[in-house]
């Protein structure tokens, strides 16, 4: 009797705990795709079932992007009342708003399972995959996982036209929420410039009550975009609420004339997350100015510019080789490590392998045979770019992708080196060409334009030193020759399969078990057209730094799959 008594006690405790429990904020797991929940519910999902109801109204934020700019069309892609959505934002039934404007989509969330989600569906298109849909598609408000878990199709099943069922993240006020007068959860989208304190005073709450809400242990915690937090509202959001939230701009002095401000204080943002995120680095060091370096006011921003890890692991700067200091000499010159002195340092990642260039041309590493290694490489490259073209304020522009400017960590990871050149995307032109012959794109050597195109051609290039193991230029025959230029010839032949074949870098044909050759030839033509697609003549063909790492996302995806059934 006893027994079932003590266990009667535990249950009835576990279930009070779940009633008045708050959600639990999600950081970055939410862009892993392998998460398992069978220990219990797990927020790299979606939002625990732990309200006082089982169903309610809640609210979603979402930006504006085309084709998701009209009344109708968001309504549709959230499955959202289209009238309702209107009065809640203010705007007539017809309207058309601007790209990236802050909206306010009302759904029902309701439990399902162990989690609430506000349902809906979407018509797979042409590459798209289950973290694409997540958090590209719908911008973090659902996840790869809950999208894996709601579809029965695999991430190698999914084709064009393929209709999926889409859970969005909301959740429903918990009991203790409700005692407290809050009567509705609004899902916020969190972006690298946001902290709880603003985001609280936007909503005209408290900051504790959003820290509480989402499991903070502190009301200003560290936020990562690409997530989501949960506002706890008195009454429905308004339109005005969603206006942008004023951020403190980069001061004049810096704006134009140096860089090297912002990407200090981006430097030491990124350093707070070491354990998943690579340093952003890009300034000007010189070496008779450290001193002087080390007293750039940054320490504002350095709670501002949390970056986040899934696009952070790609980027790291380095100026040039630094003196190493002791532990007794550091400890010294900060004063045991003061925060009142104001003396900042900076923390630089030892790559070991040194830079892109050399590993491809070292005679002795087996793991430069790996297909997989080199896909990854890329993805690395194209996802830091992807990050500097489209999640910094400003975007900038690198202007200096090449192999030898590309370096490798002891596990082969890809970091984004030497931002000396770089600048912000406004800056549409210049009349100083530098850069390195075989890397520059056409419209930078005859105009002098400047646009995240030139690192698009870079890049390109740099994909064909992956996969051919050849220079950009390199000689043949007592001259010099672009590899670009035997490249694009090649793919367009009418024996493509011996082209490409020719073209595949000897260490890359390895035998299988059987002592076969395997034939990667279609594996490289994929990757070939993707190149080429980064070096058409004119920028407006070339592709986006964002449709570049969707390709290759799905390429790798299709290589994990083809290697899991093949013998090698």
């Amino acid at each position: 009797m006893s027994k079932y008594l003590v266990g009667f006690l535990i249950i009835l405790t576990f279930s009070a705990s779940i009633s008045h429990a708050q959600q639990q904020y999600a950081g970055n797991s939410v862009l892993q795709c392998n998460i398992s929940d069978e220990t219990g519910p797990s927020p790299a999902f979606l939002y625990t079932c732990n309200g006082e109801m089982p169903s309610c109204k809640a609210f979603l934020m979402f930006r504006t992007k085309p084709p998701y700019v009209s009344v109708s069309s968001i309504s549709n892609f959230t499955s959202s009342d289209p009238m309702e959505f209107a009065r809640i934002n203010n705007i007539s039934s017809s309207a058309v708003l601007p790209p990236d404007v802050a909206v306010i989509v009302p759904v029902t969330c309701s439990c399902s399972g162990q989690y609430y989600q506000a349902n809906t569906s979407y018509v797979r298109r042409d590459d798209d995959i289950y973290f694409t849909i997540a958090n590209d598609t719908y911008q973090g408000l659902t996840t790869c996982n809950a999208l894996e878990r709601e579809n029965p199709y695999g991430e190698y099943n999914l084709f064009s036209g393929l209709k999926l069922q889409v859970p969005l993240r909301c959740a429903c006020p918990t009991q203790e929420q409700i005692s407290n007068g809050t009567k509705f959860l609004l899902t916020f989208l969190v972006t690298w410039k946001d902290t709880v304190p603003q985001i609280s005073e936007k909503f005209n709450v408290s900051a504790s009550s959003v820290a509480i809400a989402n499991g903070f242990s502190d009301d200003n915690p560290v936020l990562y975009p690409f997530t989501t937090i949960l506002i706890p509202l008195p009454a429905e959001p308004l339109s005005s609420q969603m206006k942008a939230t004023s951020h403190p701009t980069i001061p004049q002095k810096m704006h134009k004339r140096s860089y090297k401000g912002l990407y200090v204080g981006m430097a030491t943002g990124a350093a707070l997350a070491v354990l998943c995120f690579f340093l952003f680095l890009g300034f000007f060091h010189y070496r008779r100015k450290r001193t002087n370096d080390a007293s750039w006011r940054f320490g504002q921003q350095r709670k501002k510019q949390q970056l986040p890890a899934h696009f952070l692991d790609k980027v790291v700067g380095v100026g040039e080789i630094l003196k190493i200091y002791t532990y007794d000499e550091l400890k010294a010159a900060t004063d045991n490590f003061s925060a009142h002195k104001r003396v900042f340092y900076l923390v630089y990642e030892y790559l070991e392998e040194g830079s892109l260039r050399d590993w491809l041309h070292k005679e002795n590493s087996p793991l430069a045979q790996s297909w997989n290694r080199r896909i990854l490489i890329a993805l690395d490259i194209a996802s830091g770019l992807d990050y500097l073209h489209n999640f910094t304020a400003p975007a900038y522009v690198h202007k200096n992708i090449r192999s030898c400017n590309i370096l490798l960590n002891k596990d082969l990871r890809a970091k984004i080196a030497n931002f000396a050149l770089a600048r912000e995307d406004g800056d549409s032109r210049t009349h100083y060409i530098v850069g390195e012959r075989g890397y520059m794109a056409p419209e930078y050597i005859q105009k002098g334009n400047v646009t995240p195109k030139v690192d698009v051609y870079a890049f390109g290039i740099v994909l064909l030193e992956l996969i051919t193991g050849r220079e950009a230029v390199f000689w043949c025959d007592d001259q010099e020759v672009l590899l670009s230029e035997i490249v694009i010839p090649g793919i367009d032949g009418t024996d493509i399969g011996a082209e490409v074949n020719d073209l595949i870098d000897s260490r890359l044909k390895v035998k299988n078990r059987l002592g076969y050759i395997i034939d990667h030839t279609e594996l490289a033509l994929r990757l070939l057209k993707l190149s080429v697609a980064c070096l058409a003549r004119e920028p407006t063909n070339r592709l986006s730094m964002a449709e570049v790492v969707s390709a290759l996302m799905k390429i790798q995806q299709d290589v994990n799959y083809s290697q899991s059934f093949s013998v090698e």
